[in-house]
């Protein structure tokens, strides 16, 4: 695989050494910072003959047909224009500086706009030379905010709690877009103008002080003209304007400054690095990816590598590690430096513990660091064989496996499956003073199959017989599998009642309360036996046979 990496460039003209000797890989002036780590020795000066070309001509507003005198002015920069009837500024060390935030970037002109959701100004300008559809571009240019009232004063504020905002560079073909609308808001809907890019800036790290930002894009249509300034749409939950009455008169307004816009092919911005290989597949190479006449010398993380000094890195077979390498390119105009980063993003992946299951084993999300998206499980070591996807119903080594751009990890561990089995059910039963346990039955028995008093093959076995109501569990477990049933047993016992025996009496008898053990309460006495005939009721007048009768439950 080949990767390109396009970088920013730094461009220089000089080195400016004291004692630090900034490739030797040594901290000469024992400050504990090496080489391009000590930035305050080892640091070049931009030379405004060596930046990027712009197709923006008049990049950092310093050509000027006249000097600005207050707001308004833009038409003062060479190039520029009021791109929208809303009015931008110019600013100059040679007249009206206003509100602006100093020094600037590069040299001694800025321009400046407002951006309110009901009020927002851009700025416009004609190209160089066209941008031609399919190529990479790449504009940086330098931001800077402030809050200003109506006059163009600086208003003294807190840090701008405002979210961020998008700042769009829009393109089109004809120049005669130019200006889009003297009414509208937003240039999109005129002319051919489209979004070609974005980035969102924080008011808060650029409030009162300079910031550098880059937009990347690639253009579907040869552009001849561009328009920089706020999206059409402002952030959701914060509204750009502070304090204005119905008729927009505003006690403060967020302001923006911009200057120093280069804008070209992403080429320009840096020496292309191309790596190729892999670091984990110890075959990763990286070359500065140019034809520029200068010297090379490689760096990891800003500390030289002694000897590299060629245009290829051979980073395995030098077996160097991962991080952050750079490569400084110096010639007659400067020095530049790009950078790679070079991560083996070895995956690292969670293992599991052997298991023993009943039947099938669910396969659970496989989870780690650094995974790849694409890690599996399956029947082979180094991510061969079958890929399981499902449950895992035979007893085998299972792997887990994961590879990310050729640094790979593995786990395994081992799947028991046993037998799933079954014990029979029994279903409730009443019975008189005891219940014979029948042999349990079922499928798969592990032989040590009982019945037991509690669940889960606890509390205490039940003996055979049962001789109270009870329920009873019927349990059997074979290594993982378990197989458990459970029905009521409900013990009556044989009533006793005590004879009473014949009498022989003067007059009438007075039947006594019937007595024993085991009684329902519903004995009585009855003229016929089993409770047949009539209930005798006490006293008897005359003679006769009398049966004392009680039924319980099958029980007489």
């Amino acid at each position: 695989m080949k990767q390109t990496l396009l970088i920013l460039i730094l461009l220089f003209p000089v080195y400016l050494f004291s004692q630090e000797i900034c490739n030797n890989g040594i901290d000469d002036d024992c400050d504990g910072l090496i080489d391009l780590n000590d930035e305050e020795d080892c640091f070049c000066e931009y030379d405004e003959s060596v930046f990027v070309p712009s197709l923006i001509p008049n990049p950092s507003f310093e050509d000027m047909v006249c000097c600005p005198d207050g707001p308004s002015y833009l038409m003062c920069a060479e190039t520029w224009m009021q791109a929208s009837g809303a009015t931008s500024d110019y600013f100059n060390t040679c007249g009206f500086m206003g509100p602006a935030t100093t020094p600037f970037p590069d040299g001694d002109g800025a321009a400046g706009f407002i951006c309110m959701q009901e009020y927002s100004e851009f700025i416009g300008a004609c190209l160089t030379e066209p941008m031609y559809s399919g190529n990479l571009y790449q504009m940086q240019f330098n931001l800077a905010f402030n809050f200003i009232d109506p006059y163009g004063t600086i208003v003294n504020s807190n840090i701008p709690d405002l979210p961020p905002i998008e700042m769009v560079i829009y393109g089109t073909d004809l120049c005669s877009d130019l200006p889009f609308d003297s009414f509208s808001e937003c240039p999109i809907g005129f002319g051919n103008w489209h979004v070609l890019g974005s980035v969102f800036v924080s008011t808060q790290d650029i409030y009162d002080t300079w910031g550098v930002y880059n937009i990347e894009f690639t253009t579907n249509t040869n552009i001849n003209a561009i328009i920089l300034g706020p999206a059409c749409d402002y952030p959701i939950g914060g509204e750009y304007y502070q304090g204005c009455d119905d008729f927009g008169w505003c006690d403060y307004m967020p302001y923006f400054f911009i200057d120093n816009l280069l804008l070209n092919e992403s080429a320009y911005f840096g020496i292309p690095i191309t790596t190729t290989g892999q670091f984990c597949e110890n075959n990763l190479v990286i070359t500065a990816d140019s034809d520029s006449i200068g010297t090379y010398q490689w760096y990891y993380e800003g500390i030289a590598l002694v000897g590299e000094t060629g245009q290829t890195l051979n980073v395995s077979a030098n077996a160097y590690s991962e991080g952050l390498y750079q490569l400084l390119f110096t010639n007659e105009n400067g020095c530049g430096i790009s950078e790679t980063l070079i991560s083996g993003l070895f995956p690292d992946l969670d293992g599991l513990p052997d298991q023993t299951v009943c039947g099938a084993y669910a396969l659970p999300d496989i989870t780690g660091t650094n995974l790849s998206g694409n890690q599996y499980y399956c029947s082979g070591p180094n991510g061969t064989g079958e890929i399981y996807l499902n449950d895992i119903t035979n007893s085998q080594i299972v792997y887990i496996y994961d590879a990310n751009e050729g640094c790979y990890d593995e786990e395994s561990f081992y799947v028991t499956i046993t037998n799933e089995h079954e014990v029979n059910d029994l279903n409730d039963v009443v019975v008189c003073d005891g219940y014979a346990l029948p042999a349990i039955t079922g499928v798969n028995l592990s032989g040590s199959q009982n019945y037991y008093n509690g669940p889960g093959g606890q509390g205490g076995i039940v003996t055979s017989p049962v001789t109270n109501s009870q329920t009873v569990y019927i349990y059997d477990a074979l290594d993982a599998c378990i197989d458990e049933e459970s029905f009521e047993v409900t013990v009556h016992y044989t009533p006793v009642i005590y004879n009473i025996p014949d009498q022989t009496i003067c007059g009438f008898y007075e039947l006594p309360p019937i007595s024993g053990y085991h009684l329902s309460g519903n004995e009585n006495y009855y003229t016929e036996p089993n409770g047949g005939g009539e209930v005798v009721s006490s006293p008897l007048t005359e003679t006769q046979t009398i049966y004392i009768y009680m039924m319980k439950v099958g029980h007489v």
